[in-house]
């Protein structure tokens, strides 16, 4: 079973991945375009000699080294060969300066681990310099005792790597003489490993070239053709045709109760020669194109995790095409299960996401020139991921940057503001804010759209998880600006929010500073955002996002009639009642238009030159997120 993912600069991975597999479920996350089926493509590579390392796409530097390898143990087809660990990969060498790049050594190795000791054995070949494996010369040596020293495979590391490879380019061509365990060693060489550990490997992807979708401009040819659509159908799904009733290599029992977990039972597959049908819930036979949406992708998932022989397995996108039910089934009854095999994932489904399977999930970022692969996360306490992995913060994981906020007021109202930033037809006003900004900051009107377009706003239902979910976002390389009200960040809570020494001020000029008036607030506001702000934090000038309003809008404004501003109002009520009309009006925004809503956010960017905290805001973000 694949054990370890390790490679460096290659596809865009310039720094180097290193992802450990436990045996079942593993899983690969991100954003798009961030590397992840590249990943699955590098261990497919480990396993083929149809490889493709001499071009330019392939490797990020060409002046560097360039190598990926796999690990494995509990290899079948292996056990009367006494092998305990095996590494298969490719490595290529650094292109001299003003050399043809298409003119690199690259060696196809399979580094072998016997159960005897200090016997360590390295088969391989060095592809010609065309770059296939025509004309390969083929190379079998074992290391002695002290070159084997720290070289084994589960150790090496990026310099241990590089002496063992300085090892394998200073063997003669041809096979080097073996020592007093050569027989106990198995006589084969790299094509017959690569043999066997394929005969344990498969990997699905989605079809690139064809897309599953079709239009009305079909349907008359769909019509007066229907036999060809069905027979294409059924010729494109080859892991129906090849498993299907195939008892020698799929527990075909073991399918079924996959099969019958994910879906309906009422649909049944039949195949009859080359052809294949589905039994619909009326007993009808009919062709497999009329298979409904999910259940064709739960039979050949089903198919392939009830393999017999197969011991590695990679789905990209496996749940593509099934319901949300389906999905939840899959990860939370089917996947724990497995293990007798290691299964390899890449998915930008929440639903396969839990506190349960973090430690087996490797989340995929990208930076401008490099592929990042964070599994920090796991540093994290595992109380806080158990409390904070609910579906707000599962979001996080899939996002470009985030914004946390404390309650949904301010997630409705900021959805409004970014909704009116990205939208082509903005407010007067908010043009000449962002206009401002651009000019201000340097960026173009795309840039700024994209900036808010790809921010997820996530709720945190109140600030005391605020702190945590920042780290947490953190551990994972997500920017993230944590957005609180004024009252988060003062050391005694009261209500009204009156100011007793800001646990920031301390830090923020090196000595207590006790804030207890409007006045002094505004005076010492521009330090204190200075110093959250180098944490990523940022608090609302006037109190909160209502006190934001009511500091901007006049109460004979129309607006102000129509949200009942009048209720959030702070002065002349005594506690308990303001606190109850506060909560009364942030329980009734939910049922006001949207356009009601975008007109308050609006009129609380405030009129003429002068700066508001919505303003502010939108700075401070651009400052953090763009790139």
């Amino acid at each position: 079973m694949l054990r370890r993912l390790t490679a460096k600069n290659v596809v865009n991975f310039r720094s180097g991945i290193n992802i450990t597999f436990q045996p079942g479920a593993n899983f690969l996350i991100g954003r798009c375009a961030t590397g992840k089926s590249a990943a699955l493509e590098l261990i497919r590579r480990c396993h083929h000699d149809n490889i493709n390392v001499s071009t330019i796409s392939t490797i990020s530097d060409i002046t560097e080294k360039a190598y990926a390898f796999c690990l494995y143990d509990s290899i079948d087809g292996f056990e009367n060969l006494n092998i305990k660990t095996l590494l298969t990969g490719i490595y290529v060498d650094p292109s001299q300066e003003d050399s043809d790049e298409e003119k690199k050594q690259i060696y196809k190795i399979a580094i072998v681990e016997y159960q005897i000791p200090n016997c360590l054995f390295v088969y391989g070949k060095l592809i010609e310099e065309s770059g296939t494996a025509d004309g390969a010369t083929y190379f079998k040596f074992r290391l002695s005792e002290t070159q084997t020293k720290d070289l084994k495979p589960p150790e090496i590391n990026d310099a241990k790597f590089c002496r063992l490879i300085d090892l394998v380019k200073q063997t003669n061509d041809g096979e080097t003489c073996l020592n007093s365990c050569d027989g106990r060693v198995a006589d084969i060489n790299i094509d017959g490993i690569l043999a066997i550990l394929l005969k344990q490997f498969a990997a699905t992807m989605p079809h690139r070239g064809i897309s599953p979708v079709m239009w009305t401009g079909q349907l008359a040819n769909m019509i007066s053709d229907k036999e060809t659509l069905c027979l294409e159908a059924m010729s494109r799904a080859d892991i129906l045709r090849t498993l299907l009733n195939d008892s020698d290599n799929v527990d075909q029992s073991k399918a079924d109760d996959i099969y019958r977990c994910l879906s309906p039972e009422n649909f049944k597959f039949e195949k009859e020669g080359d052809k294949i049908f589905v039994i619909d819930p009326s007993d009808t036979k009919v062709p497999l194109i009329r298979a409904p949406t999910g259940v064709y992708e739960s039979k050949q998932l089903s198919l392939l995790l009830a393999h017999k022989k197969i011991r590695t397995l990679c789905l990209e996108e496996p749940s593509r095409g099934m319901h949300q039910d389906m999905i939840k089934k899959f990860g939370q009854l089917i996947l724990p299960r497995l293990t007798d095999k290691t299964v390899v994932i890449v998915s930008h489904e929440k639903a396969l996401v839990s506190p349960y399977s973090l430690e087996r999930t490797y989340i995929f970022k990208n930076s401008w020139s490099d592929y990042l692969v964070c599994h920090e996360v796991m540093k994290f306490p595992i109380c806080c991921i158990k409390v904070g992995l609910d579906e707000e913060m599962k979001t996080v994981l899939f996002s470009d940057s985030v914004l946390l906020v404390e309650g949904d007021t301010d997630r409705i109202i900021l959805q409004a503001l970014f909704h009116q930033i990205v939208s082509e037809q903005k407010p007067k006003i908010l043009q000449k804010v962002l206009t401002e900004k651009s000019s201000k900051l340097n960026l173009t009107t795309d840039v700024i759209e994209k900036t808010f377009a790809r921010t997820d706003i996530v709720t945190l239902g109140g600030d005391k998880a605020g702190l945590d979910r920042q780290k947490f976002c953190k551990l994972i390389t997500i920017p993230c600006v944590l957005l609180l009200d004024r009252i988060a960040v003062t050391e005694k809570r009261e209500f009204p929010c009156r100011m007793k020494s800001l646990y920031v001020t301390e830090e923020s000029f090196g000595r207590s500073v006790k804030i207890e008036t409007e006045n002094e607030w505004n005076s010492q506001y521009e330090n204190i955002s200075k110093y959250l702000g180098k944490k990523d934090i940022f608090v609302w000038k006037e109190g909160d996002i209502e006190d934001v309003f009511l500091s901007q809008i006049p109460s004979e404004d129309e607006i102000y009639s129509k949200m009942e501003l009048s209720q959030i109002v702070r002065e002349g009520g005594d506690k308990e009642t303001v606190k109850k009309n506060r909560k009364s009006w942030k329980s009734k925004l939910i049922s006001h238009s949207l356009g009601d809503v975008n007109q308050l956010v609006i009129s609380g960017l405030g009129e003429n030159n002068k700066e508001t905290s919505l303003s502010f805001l939108i700075e401070f973000l651009l400052r953090k997120f763009c790139r």
